[in-house]
């Protein structure tokens, strides 16, 4: 089986993720995509995190039709910050694959890769996906796969504003996200 890897914070999870998960997919021909959302990334504000039962649940929701996406929750059930180089550990030691798995990082993530815990295991470890997110055109020098994605121009961050602000997000997020976010009153405050 042919293994990709899309983590995040996915807070909340949005179209682009969705768009980005297909289109590793179908581009690259991968079997099943790992889609792991972090417990706490080492590089975000952690205060910001919404409680990861509704982060899971809504990634359930966003890709609850696709078989061939599987949310994986190794980085929530570890306590501490999510370290890839961990989860890509405990990938190579309770999952079975063909070759290495694939790691889709954003464009926007390419000029720090260097400063994440054990870069350079990550490298030989896997084979590197880089997504476009905001025309950001680095160039990464490391061996790795371009992936000509549509960019889809939406973030959590965005979202979560609009919430705050009355404002809808129906068309920025999968169906039946919109619903569950009012619903469960998230991201209000």
């Amino acid at each position: 089986m042919k293994l990709a890897i899309l983590g995040g914070s996915f807070n909340p999870v949005h179209r682009g993720h969705v768009a980005l998960a297909r289109e590793v997919r179908e581009r690259l021909s991968y079997d099943r995509i790992l889609i792991i959302p972090a417990l706490m990334s080492p590089h975000k504000n952690r205060e910001s995190y919404l409680d990861p039962i509704h982060r899971v649940r809504m990634l359930e929701i966003a890709f609850g039709s696709s078989p061939w996406a599987e949310i994986c929750l190794c980085e929530i059930n570890r306590t501490g910050p999510s370290y890839t180089y961990d989860t890509i550990r405990e990938i190579y030691d309770t999952r079975e694959f063909t070759g290495k798995p694939g790691l889709v990082i954003g464009d926007d993530w390419t000029g720090g890769f260097t400063r994440w815990k054990h870069a350079g295991e990550i490298r030989e470890m896997t084979d590197l996906i880089v997504a476009r997110r905001e025309n950001h055109g680095e160039t990464f020098p490391y061996a790795c796969t371009y992936l000509d994605n549509r960019i889809v121009t939406v973030s959590s961050t965005e979202i979560r504003e609009m919430i705050k602000r009355g404002q809808p997000v129906e068309s920025l997020v999968p169906e039946g996200i919109g619903d569950y976010i009012r619903e469960n009153g998230l991201y209000l405050s």
